[in-house]
């Protein structure tokens, strides 16, 4: 048996450096280009998450459900699902051709960004591409190709500033060199991939279009969940896109990239869940299935809502160090919603066993009540920057309740135990004990009082573990056993 926590490691290794490309890549350049630039920038980057599933038809996550043949059938699907992405761009040129003056100025507020845009229509059929060869390793279980094809996504974005920066003489614009050279870096690399599955002659080479044609449970798995991926795309690029100007934009965008960035650590759990959950499913082995239900429940309670509360504590600094004091006013309504990131953590988590246990796609309504509830916000009561962030806060929190909430009315598997109210009461001093050290603690640039946070949160960390042992939830014993 392929052993769970091993291919969880591997996959938050390379979880981990492709947040830490985005981390640096933000870092560096909010001081090297202009807000306006860095607003660009970050709106294509929520473009791209936004349309990637619209365009592709969500094939990728089929990719992921039905990629469990390794050899004939599974490469049958990559090839169709390529085929269909060369259609739908062919079929689009025109309509974007036409109207490219009236997306430019919806998009980006104003008509001379057409290099830019150019850009990002590219970069958007790489990301495609690429997202179908990373599903179907995913599918597959071949978690070791899989990581490698996350490491080619980071390692080429970071590749793509080194060459932006070697051509500052250049007068086209930043955003535009970098997302050109992060597409060709991206799009070689793909090809070599499919060169190496021996797929470039059969992608090109068919009879007749019934041949492009995919049996209707793939297709209809990925379309089905359309709406939940393009739901979960608006809450992360609506509160950019409705804002007055691309101020607001990067700000809010930096709030946004956060949330993904802190997202790694449980994105794992997720990617390597869902196979193995279908799996289970094919073979009947709902015992199995339980004892992940029972890991990602207990893991919700424990350390998601204990990362909420460590984000809230050393947010002002992060800020500091990450965007300089441009972005201070990001600080305070950050504040007020990270204490809450676990709920949108264990949204994560929990999604990966829904859309593994379910043919049919609850995640549509988990994601749209979300979704529509961030749209009413924003648009039924005119907010500025602060209000954006709270809306922005409340809903993704929203999605790790709504599911919690599904699977205990569908599944009726969630039996209350003491250890889950000493969890919370554990949580809730621990968030005590930092709130009021950093009510009375102003100055975040200063040394000395990051020392002073570091050492009382390794201090409550360490309780917090070995009070783990007196609680001992089961997860320890099912981990043991999963080894």
């Amino acid at each position: 048996m392929i052993s769970f926590y091993k291919n969880i490691s591997y996959t938050l290794l390379s979880q981990l450096f492709l947040s830490f490309s985005g981390f640096f890549l933000i870092f560096y350049l909010s001081r090297e280009i202009t807000k306006d630039s860095l607003g660009i920038y970050l709106i294509i980057k929520r473009l791209i998450a936004l349309f990637v599933p619209i365009i592709s038809l969500n094939l990728g996550l089929s990719l992921a459900k039905f990629s469990y043949d390794k050899n004939i059938v599974s490469r049958k699907y990559l090839i169709n699902s390529i085929r269909i992405l060369i259609l739908i761009t062919m079929i689009l040129v025109l309509p974007i051709v036409f109207f490219r003056k009236y997306i430019i100025i919806f998009i980006f507020n104003s008509p001379s960004y057409f290099l830019e845009f150019i850009s990002f229509l590219i970069f958007l059929f790489v990301n495609i591409l690429h997202n179908y060869i990373y599903n179907f390793y995913r599918g597959s279980r071949n978690y070791f190709m899989m990581n490698i094809i996350n490491y080619v996504f980071a390692i080429s974005g970071i590749l793509s500033l080194i060459i932006i920066i070697s051509i500052k003489h250049t007068n086209l614009s930043h955003v535009f060199n970098f997302f050109i050279y992060y597409s060709i870096i991206l799009f070689f690399v793909d090809l070599l991939v499919l060169i190496r599955l021996n797929l470039i002659s059969q992608i090109f080479y068919f009879k007749g279009i019934k041949e492009i044609l995919i049996n209707k449970p793939f297709l209809k798995y990925g379309i089905n969940r359309l709406p939940s991926v393009l739901f979960i795309a608006l809450i992360f690029t609506l509160p950019v896109l409705l804002t007055t100007n691309l101020e607001s934009s990067a700000s809010l965008g930096i709030v946004i990239s956060i949330f993904k960035m802190v997202q790694i650590i449980v994105f794992p759990f997720n990617v390597v869940i869902l196979p193995e959950v279908s799996r289970l499913v094919r073979n009947k082995d709902y015992t199995e299935i339980n004892g992940y239900f029972t890991l990602v429940i207990e893991l919700i309670f424990s350390f998601m809502i204990f990362f909420g509360i460590s984000l809230f504590f050393f947010i002002p600094e992060f800020i500091y160090f990450w965007v300089g004091k441009n972005f201070e006013s990001i600080i305070y309504p950050l504040k007020i919603i990270t204490p809450f990131i676990g709920f949108y953590l264990g949204y994560i988590l929990l999604r990966g066993i829904i859309d593994g246990l379910y043919d049919k796609p609850y995640i549509n309504v988990i994601n749209g009540i979300s979704a529509l509830l961030l749209f009413f916000l924003l648009t039924a009561f005119a907010g500025g920057e602060f209000y954006n962030i709270i809306v922005f806060g409340i809903s993704v929190c929203l999605l790790g309740i709504s599911s919690f909430i599904l699977i205990l009315l569908r599944e009726n598997k969630i039996v209350w135990e003491k250890k889950y109210l000493y969890l919370i009461i554990l949580n809730t001093m621990t968030f005590i004990i930092f709130y009021y050290i950093s009510k009375y603690v102003r100055v975040y640039a200063s040394h000395e009082i990051l020392i002073i946070k570091m050492i009382v949160w390794f201090t409550s960390l360490i309780f917090f573990i070995l009070s783990h042992r007196y609680i001992n939830p089961s997860f320890y014993k099912w981990s043991i056993k999963h080894k």
